[in-house]
């Protein structure tokens, strides 16, 4: 009888083992997502990372992201007060409009401003966001001429070249007063440019050409940033070799009667030396 006894309860652990392997070989396996973070200081780009979050039960907000980025690098630090960043690298933001700002990129193009990172929760339809912290100096209800749009080589037309700052509702408008400059990748030479009116650049007397990096930038009288810089040499476009050669050829004197005459007596004189000399060496071997 207690063979038989046990005999039952060797087979009943033997399945119950079986059961919860096979529950675990077929659990749901725990989600991965990538979500890239970029941290744009005043003159450099503090951060650019890529950061895999594991989802679980436990929710998971950018803020906390963040906090393990602080503690991963010894010379970042991040403060984080009532859900908001409010301080990276000891830069703190001063009121209403200039302070560290939250947006999103969706497919090279800005988004509309992200929610506080302590409110931004990260879940499986955020794989492969991009989040942008900036610190800028503009009104939040003018935020979108923040956000200068991709440059493409279509930017660049009939000698001159387009900036736009994204509308959410009303379309691109001419981004005014964007500094822009322009590098040589073959060459290194630089040349800088500020948009007109029309948010343009003039560049039909540039000596660049092939391919050039495309950089921007606009602060206001403190300093504080006004557009949002791409990421150093994120924009090339070709220059055409048309664009290159602006200096004039060196001035040929139109050619005179009287020069060509010049020119005829020098060479019947030369001539005539030639033959001259000739003559008297041959007379003076002769004799």
């Amino acid at each position: 009888m207690k063979k038989i006894i046990m005999l039952c309860l060797t087979c009943i652990l033997a399945l119950s083992s079986a059961a919860v392997c096979f529950a675990e070989e077929g659990a749901d396996p725990v989600e991965t997502v990538t979500i890239t973070i970029q941290i744009e200081g005043v003159d450099e780009t503090v951060l650019y990372e890529e950061v895999e979050v594991q989802l679980g039960e436990e929710d998971i907000y950018l803020s906390d992201l963040l906090e393990q980025l602080d503690e991963k690098y010894d010379d970042l630090e991040i403060v984080i007060e009532n859900n908001m960043v409010v301080s990276v690298n000891g830069v703190e933001e001063i009121d209403n409009e200039t302070k560290w700002c939250i947006l999103t990129v969706n497919e090279n193009s800005f988004g509309f401003v992200a929610p506080p990172v302590g409110h931004y929760h990260i879940h499986q339809w955020c794989d492969g966001n991009h989040v942008v912290i900036t610190y800028c100096s503009i009104d939040e209800g003018k935020f979108e001429e923040f956000a200068v749009l991709p440059i493409s080589q279509e930017s660049y037309k009939d000698g001159k070249m387009s900036f736009y700052a994204q509308r959410y509702l009303d379309g691109p408008a001419p981004k005014v007063g964007l500094n822009v400059a322009l590098t040589g990748v073959a060459s290194g030479e630089t040349e800088e440019y500020v948009t007109d009116e029309n948010g343009e650049i003039d560049l039909s007397e540039t000596k660049l050409s092939g391919e050039v990096y495309v950089n921007y930038w606009q602060k206001d009288a403190d300093g504080n940033p006004l557009a949002l810089r791409p990421l150093k040499n994120e924009y090339t476009i070709v220059l055409p070799e048309i664009a290159v050669d602006n200096e004039p050829d060196a001035p040929v004197a139109p050619e005179t009667a009287d020069s060509t005459a010049l020119l005829s007596l020098a060479a019947v004189a030369m001539f005539t030396l030639t033959v001259f000399f000739a003559l008297r060496k041959k007379q003076s071997d002769v004799q």
